[in-house]
């Protein structure tokens, strides 16, 4: 398991560093929940405590470089963007703005992730939420059984990669950070682990969900 994880600790703190300077230096970022009705237009229910567009439902407009991951996106799902809110052509002035025109997606939260998930030989990746995963391995038990053996508790952050259609993922503790691209389906996951000095793939790991 030690294998997936063990990058530096200088990578590990320069990567997320980046990350969340990145975030937060946009005055333009926006986080919410998604409301699909099963219409072509994804809605997101903002969450912004103190902000005007606190608890407003508005319209995605998404580029066409990332429609591609929109199918994969169910209410409930959480989104972060970086874009602007516009009002709709023809709306009144004194209108707010009902439409979210997306610029780049941030971070994305898939309900369908979460839950329990083992390779084929029982090491276990638990999603507990949308930014903590935990890992497991089996362990030979009393009188013959089995347990299981937290080894790490990691945070995550999982984005859409237009390139290669997939999601990249950002995995670390307070000693390693591992990145990767990420393959979902209701049956099964697909994780490519890769070099971040050379982008070649170092593991493949294949995950089924375990129904508890």
């Amino acid at each position: 398991m030690k294998k997936y994880l063990n990058l530096g600790l200088a990578f590990a703190t320069l990567t997320l560093a980046s990350i969340f300077i990145a975030q937060a230096a946009s005055a333009d970022t926006f986080k919410g929940n998604i409301q699909n009705n099963g219409s072509a237009t994804l809605h997101l229910t903002l969450t912004a405590p103190g902000q005007p567009w606190d608890g407003r439902d508005v319209a995605l407009v998404i580029p066409a470089s990332l429609s591609v991951f929109m199918h994969h996106l169910h209410t409930g799902d959480s989104l972060t963007v970086d874009g602007s809110l516009e009002k709709s052509a023809g709306s009144p002035a004194a209108s707010v703005a009902q439409i979210l025109s997306v610029d780049s997606i941030d971070e994305v939260g898939l309900q369908q992730l979460l839950g329990t998930w083992r390779t084929p030989r029982w090491e276990i990746f638990e999603f507990q939420n949308f930014n903590l995963l935990n890992l497991y391995i089996p362990t030979a038990g009393a009188e013959g059984g089995v347990n299981l053996q937290k080894t790490h508790a990691l945070k995550y952050i999982l984005t859409p990669d237009a390139q290669t259609n997939r999601f990249s993922i950002f995995m670390s503790d307070d000693r390693d950070v591992r990145m990767g691209f990420l393959e979902v389906s209701e049956s099964k996951l697909t994780l490519t682990v890769t070099d971040f000095k050379t982008g070649q793939v170092t593991d493949s790991i294949f995950l089924s969900p375990v129904h508890l």
